[in-house]
């Protein structure tokens, strides 16, 4: 291993080391007697907290997100938490004593802290709530863990462990043999639990080991070891497969199996230190252990083999003071870390991750975690290192450059021999997929984009960035990029269209003519050195190799299912290697050959008695765990585990090696048949001549035919003594194909032959001979090639030959397509080679789009030209190039004309910045708008504009911090401090705007602003400050808002009565039977002697969520309220009751129902009277009559206008009964006496008339059957039926609505009714009406005399009034039928009681029952 840092201590400390890795593995936490440190993986330290207490730290933990760091600091009750984000220290007070052990939960955001009296405190850091549970043990907590599951496992000094859940109330608890020194949970494997943690491993003093299964607690399983072994020091779990190793104090170290069947067998057993163990770590990631003892750091692979790593051990200093105290790993196992008793924390590198980049032969790879180190694989020099700012997850190398990065973030470096300094940071726009570099440029695959830029920026030395796809390409529908490759010549990207695009860097232009066209999406590229070939593997995982010279594409036999690496050889050109994550498969590319272009996989290679040649295709596997990172002749450089470049040849290239124990014969041999494999043919002859059999000849004539290497096989030939053959193959050689094939019966094969190998001059003489009509066509392919090739001159004689080419009778034998690709053709060429005004005049007369986009490319790239160029980018359509042109070369102008059409942001502030400095500062202004600058409108308003009342509203719009910064200090220059603090504060420098508002009485302003956003700390601030001005309710508001609610409530009662509603409301925040006491005792006057009004003790049950009592008060508040004769406020507090109980989902009381219903029958007394509904009024004034004794102040005006109503409505019976009733009751004697209606009641008393008009039956909505319009329970079911809150009738299932604005259930005809008997004149109806058809008209429009007739309707149906509950406003528009469903569902909730009282229907029944008995 790598010595990666050393902590060490302050001077003059000394003393054992505590340390924790964050979770994420980021940062470490050390702890020296009372000082925490933080570092990161560097060793570069971030913070240093100095603790208040001067005890000893005796653990760190980070909680389960790596951004909070608890301390337990020894006789410290104050448990300090350092907050990663902030770099603060908070302190969690516990109010206990002597802290002996913490622990974050694993899946939650709570802290266990225990203590030597066995107490224990569960803090939850999101809430803040703090969970005491006293005397969780006897004796002192010295041991614990959390599961998955959230349970928390406690170990104590008092020979216990429990279980407990989160809010620490003990699910099990079991005794042990000796005190626990440590606790895990496990997954214990028995074959069905999977991956559950079902079992808690005790280390019991040392002595043995318990296993207490979570399934199965009444069978733990006690594990004891041979005495030899010593102490148990440390445990740890392997994982998944339930393996357990032990470490022992004499150095022993025990794998042992915990499946069921095999509890407590040995795996295996060794002495890995000789005398003594101090600590054991298991890495999950690496499968390795590691031990500390005599004789340093060893490291043992647990996987299968057991084996200690020899080469990974580690000497240290074990004497006694130097000796190590903690061993532990990072989380992603790259790092070891050793703490010892002498204050030092070693940290070791134990896994490289593996990341390299290659160009040419030389590699870069991760040395170290923030050292990158290139070396030359052939000449295996002295590594070049390089030392960059970060810890890179991926690097590309270039020429002369290396880049680093991670994210979306790259850091460029050159690499050459005493200059490695940085020379460049690029942030991208997405995550960073890849980056290729060259000896210039850096291509970027991100975001499905790629961007091409120089490595190191050049002033005014032309082109240097450039991004693609191009969305201004109508090549494409525009594709998005999935690939890149970059060499020194081409950049090269695949795409999700099935493309493979190629950009010329030295042209800087696209390669229309080598595009490759796939029919799926393009997944990797690897192209040779050159570019001009490339294998490409599609979505589908098959494999090609593209010629884009020829556009040959073809299949890669037995292309492996997974490829993770494709390498071309360094040094032979035609080999490829593909590696599929385990082995090597090695390809031979034969370009030209009697069947074309061929990939052949290579294997051993056998030659039989007569020359034949058979190959068996073959792979060979790399080691386990190894990366191929380049090959060159064969010799392939990998990387291994441990981040180490090692070197292996492969087996194709046996021959290469000297070394081999062969011998001679069998040497040459091999060297025959391996080059005769890799087609290397020269070698291949030469070891025949030291073969010299037939065979071999013969078999390499056979090879020399097949790839039509004419050459060789006629040196075969002569050698072996066939004259007949030599003399046939030197008739080829120098016979032309076209006298061959003339002669044969296909003599246009001889013309599709040259067109095919591309041999363009032998194609033109041919075409001229054989098919004229075909001359134009390969003049233009031939052109296009030498425009490909920059041979422009060339290619524009090709384009004008192709252009002018007759037939016999001086017809052009171009055809209109053929015509005009000649005329694009001869454009380009003719800018190229420098005729700039016959270019431009024949791209402009073209009418071609495309090709006036072309030709601009080519003129964009000089500095004279680009006036021209942009011209060119208008006619093609491309009006952001030419807008960019324009803008640069400071003609705004053209460039206004065209920055409608823009839409890119980085043209228009490129236009905003250009006005700007030539003082146009409004069309700078609504440039930047358009590129959403806000901040430079903002600026242009306040410094040239001078409007700053515009620069205010877009702030405030926008929300910009930088912004609010500018206008703040805008304001603060004009004395405008109430305009300073409100930007302040929307800058984020709340810490000024505070002060500003202190010190100019502006703090209204300031909390105004911040609002419900306020922080904790900016509202105990504000507190404090208006506590200090002796404003103390809204000192008290903003303690409450910080959550110092003890505080804030004793401030709210000082002020008396003014201030009871916020104390409610802090009251029901703080949910503190403390605080609820102090307030209710407040409330009934136990302070000051004054009861307090008794709605307030109504709103404070309703905020502390008490419902019962809540509606209990409500009864008692509208029963005072009753009795008083205020039956409106009564009518209001028992709705507002119902409504938020209902809101609540609350149960809401029978009583609180049934007291509704009467007063709410009263109320509508008026309302039927006014109508003239005598029968309707009288029917609830009986209703009322029955509950008289609930209206003491008006009992004789009610019941002498129940006798009048019935009278009036022919129930007579009634009024009889009541004027008896009246009569009769001595208290009533003296009011009716003054009464006008007395001698009428004696008449109905001396006239009896016992007749009484039977009430109109409508359905009972429950169970269907003809009740009594005003009858509120169902004769069948016993249930409430709901009241009408129109009619006071009860509610039928086919006519239900509900009140829009109460949300109080009535008839709807009833309520309809309602409103137009209430609705205060016609015209609100009539304007609704119109409103409402205006909504509904559609812009086709129906014939004027429809709509006439539809207004009318309208307005006979739409009627506005106050509702009968609320008074509020309300319109029948509003008024929607309810559906069976909606209704039963309100039945049910209306009839719902809650199980634990079922006194409050029986309630309300038993009143009833006493109000009738006055009837008796």
């Amino acid at each position: 291993m790598k010595k990666l840092f050393r902590v060490s201590p302050p001077r003059g400390s000394r003393g054992p080391v505590v340390f924790s890795w964050q979770p994420e593995g980021n940062y470490l936490a050390t702890a020296l007697q009372s000082t925490v440190m933080i570092y990161d993986r560097r060793g570069e330290r971030v913070d240093e907290i100095a603790l208040q207490g001067m005890g000893d730290v005796l653990a760190v933990e980070w909680d389960k997100d790596g951004e909070s760091l608890a301390i337990l600091q020894d006789e410290n009750g104050q448990i300090p938490i350092w907050e990663l984000s902030t770099q603060k220290v908070q302190h969690l007070e516990t109010n206990l004593r002597d802290p002996t052990f913490l622990k974050w939960s694993k899946t939650s955001s709570q802290l266990a802290i225990g203590t030597q009296k066995g107490n224990l405190l569960i803090f939850n850091k999101a809430t803040k709530k703090k969970i005491p549970v006293l005397a969780k043990h006897p004796r002192a907590i010295t041991c614990g863990a959390w599961s998955k599951k959230n349970q928390l496992c406690l170990g104590s000094d008092d020979c216990t462990m429990t279980l407990s859940n989160e809010v620490g109330d003990t699910l099990e608890q079991t005794d042990v043999k000796f005190p626990p020194h440590d606790l895990q949970f496990a997954t214990q494997s028995n074959g069905t639990n999977g991956k559950e943690e079902n079992t808690v491993s005790i280390n019991m003093g040392g002595k043995s080991l318990l296993l207490y299964n979570l399934d199965n607690p009444d069978n733990p399983v006690e594990l004891s070891f041979e005495p030899d072994y010593g102490n148990i020091v440390s445990h740890c779990w392997t994982g998944e497969d339930g393996m357990l190793i032990v470490g022992f104090s004499r150095g022993q170290v025990v794998a042992m199996s915990t499946h069921a069947d095999e509890v407590a067998e040995e795996l295996f057993s060794r002495d890995v230190h000789s005398s003594s163990l101090f600590g054991m770590a298991y890495s999950p990631t690496l499968r390795r252990g590691a031990t500390a003892g005599d004789g340093g750091i060893k490291i043992i692979d647990l996987t299968n083999s057991f084996e200690e790593l020899k080469g990974e051990a580690i000497n240290m200093d074990t004497s006694e003071d130097g000796r190590p105290h903690m061993i532990n790993w990072s989380p992603d196992g790259t790092i070891l870390t050793v703490s010892t008793k002498s204050g030092y924390v070693y940290n070791f590198l134990a896994k490289m991750p593996m990341i390299f980049s290659h160009y040419n032969t030389n590699v870069a790879y991760l040395s170290s975690l923030c050292e990158i180190s290139v070396v030359d694989t052939v000449s295996r020099s002295r590594p070049l290192t390089v030392t960059v700012d970060i810890e890179p997850t991926f690097n590309a190398l270039g020429a002369s450059h290396v880049a680093v990065g991670m994210n979306n973030r790259i850091l460029y470096y050159r690499c050459v021999p005493d200059d490695t300094e940085k020379v460049g940071e690029q942030e991208y726009l997405g995550t960073v997929e890849k980056v290729c570099l060259n000896d210039k440029f850096a291509a970027v695959l991100s975001d499905s984009q790629v961007t091409l830029h120089l490595i190191e920026p050049v002033k005014g030395g032309g082109p240097q960035r450039k991004t693609f796809p191009d969305r201004d390409d109508d090549r494409s529908n525009i594709k998005r990029a999935t690939t890149i490759a970059l060499t020194n010549q081409f950049l090269i990207y695949g795409t999700d269209a099935g493309t493979v695009e190629f950009f010329y860097l030295t042209e800087w232009a696209m390669l229309s003519g080598a595009e490759l066209r796939h029919s799926c999406e393009i997944k990797t590229i690897y192209p040779n050195g050159q570019g001009t070939r490339l294998v490409v593997i599609d979505s589908n995982g098959d494999g090609f190799l593209y010629n884009p010279v020829t556009s040959d594409f073809t299949p890669i036999p037995e292309f492996p299912a997974t490829c993770h690496q494709v390498m071309w050889d360094k040094s032979d050109k035609n080999i490829i290697m593909v590696h599929d994550g385990k082995d090597l498969h090695t390809y031979v590319y034969a370009p030209i050959t009697i069947r074309g272009p061929m990939m052949m996989k290579l294997g051993p290679l056998e030659i039989d008695v007569n020359g034949g040649v058979s190959m068996q295709p073959q792979s060979f596997p790399l080691s386990s765990g190894w990366a191929p990172v380049l090959t060159h002749n064969g010799e392939i450089t990998c990387m291994d585990m441990a981040g180490q470049l090692k070197a292996v040849t492969s087996p194709t290239y046996n021959h290469n090696d000297d070394s081999k124990d062969k011998k001679k014969k069998e040497r040459q041999l091999l060297k025959f048949t391996q080059n005769l494999a890799l087609l290397r043919l020269k070698e291949a002859w030469n070891a025949a001549l030291n073969l010299n059999k037939p065979r071999y000849w013969h078999a390499l004539a056979n090879k020399a035919m097949q790839v039509m290497d004419i050459e060789m096989a006629i040196r075969v030939y002569r050698q072996v003594g066939d004259a007949g053959m030599v003399i046939g193959l030197e008739k080829l050689r120098f016979l032309e194909d076209k006298d061959l094939f003339l002669s044969s019966s296909r003599p246009l094969s001889a013309l599709e032959m040259r067109r095919d190998l591309l041999h363009w001059d032998q194609a033109l003489k041919l075409a001229t001979t054989l098919s004229p009509a075909a001359v134009p066509e390969i003049s233009v392919e031939y052109a296009q090639q030498l425009e490909f090739k920059g041979e422009y001159e060339n290619g524009l004689k090709m384009y004008e030959s192709a252009l002018n080419a007759m037939d016999q009778e001086g017809n052009l034998l171009a055809t209109d397509a053929q015509q005009t690709i000649c005329m694009g053709g001869i454009a380009r060429c003719t800018l190229r080679l420098g005729d700039l005004r016959r270019g431009v005049r024949l791209a402009r007369e073209s009418n071609d789009k495309k090709l006036c986009r072309e030709c601009a490319a080519i003129l964009s790239v000089g500095a004279s030209t680009r006036m021209e160029a942009a011209s060119l980018y208008e006619l093609g359509d491309q009006y952001e190039k030419a807008a960019e042109i324009y803008i640069k070369q400071k003609d705004f102008t053209q460039a206004s004309k065209l920055m409608g059409r823009v839409t890119l942001p980085k043209l228009h502030s490129m236009y905003g910045k250009a006005c700007e400095q030539a003082g146009k500062f409004q069309d700078a202004a609504a440039a930047f708008k358009k590129a959403h600058d806000m901040d430079s409108v903002i600026r242009l308003c306040l410094d040239q504009l001078n409007q700053p009342d515009r620069a205010f509203e877009l702030v405030r719009e926008s929300g910009s911090s930088t912004g609010a910064a500018m206008v703040a200090q805008y304001c603060q220059k004009g004395d405008d401090f109430r305009g300073a603090i409100e930007f302040l504060l929307m800058a984020a420098r709340s810490e000024e705007a505070f002060a500003l508002a202190k010190s100019h009485v502006c703090m209204d302003l300031y909390t105004s602003v911040l609002g419900d956003k306020i922080s904790p700390d900016d509202a105990r601030e504000v507190a404090h400050y208006y506590e200090t001005q002796n404003d103390l309710g809204k000192a008290g508001q903003f303690y409450s808002l910080c959550g110092q609610y003890n505080r804030a409530l004793k401030l709210f009662l000082q002020c008396g009565d003014r201030e009871v509603d916020k104390a409610i409301e802090v009251v029901g925040k703080a949910r503190n039977d403390m605080l609820t006491h102090m307030l209710i005792d407040f409330l009934m006057g136990e302070t000051d002697g004054q009861p307090k009004d008794p709605d307030y003790v109504y709103r404070l049950y309703m905020a502390l969520g008490n419902f019962s009592e809540a509606s209990k008060t409500a009864v008692i508040i509208a029963q005072q309220e009753q009795a008083d004769g205020d039956y409106a406020r009564a009518h209001k507090i028992l709705y507002n009751t119902i409504h938020e109980l209902e809101v609540r989902d609350t149960h809401v009381p029978q009583t609180l129902r049934q007291m509704f219903v009467v007063l709410h029958s009263y109320q509508l007394v008026k309302k039927l009277a006014k109508r003239g509904d005598h029968e309707g009024t009288a029917r609830l004034l009986l209703r009322v009559a029955k509950h008289i004794s609930k209206f003491p102040k008006h009992q004789v005006r009610i019941l002498i206008s129940t006798i009048i109503e019935c009278q009036k409505s022919g129930l007579k019976d009634s009024a009889f009964e009541w004027a008896s009733y009246i009569c009769s009751n001595s208290e009533f004697k003296k009011e009716l006496n003054d009464s006008k209606f007395k001698n009428k009641i004696q008449a109905i008393i001396r006239k009896p008339n016992r007749e009484e008009k039977p009430e109109q039956k409508s359905p009972c909505p429950i169970s269907g059957d003809m009740i009594s319009q005003t009858d509120l329970e169902c004769p069948a079911t016993k249930d409430h039926i709901p009241m009408c809150v129109c009619t006071g009738r009860h509610m039928e299932i086919d006519d239900w609505c509900f009140c829009p604005v109460s949300g109080m259930p009535a008839l709807y005809s009833e309520y309809i009714k309602y409103l137009t008997a209430e609705a205060p004149n016609a015209l609100e109806s009539v304007e609704d009406a119109a409103e409402a058809l205006k909504d509904k008209a559609s812009p086709s429009s129906k014939p004027m005399s429809k709509m006439k007739s539809s207004f009318r309707s309208m307005v006979s149906k739409v009627v506005k009034a106050l509702d009968p509950v609320t008074a509020q406003m309300v319109s029948s528009l509003d008024l929607k039928k309810s559906t069976h469903e909606e209704a039963k569902a309100y039945i049910k909730k209306y009839n719902t009681f809650e199980a634990n009282k079922p006194e409050d229907k029986g309630a309300a029944l038993e009143e009833e029952d006493d109000d009738d008995d006055m009837y008796q």
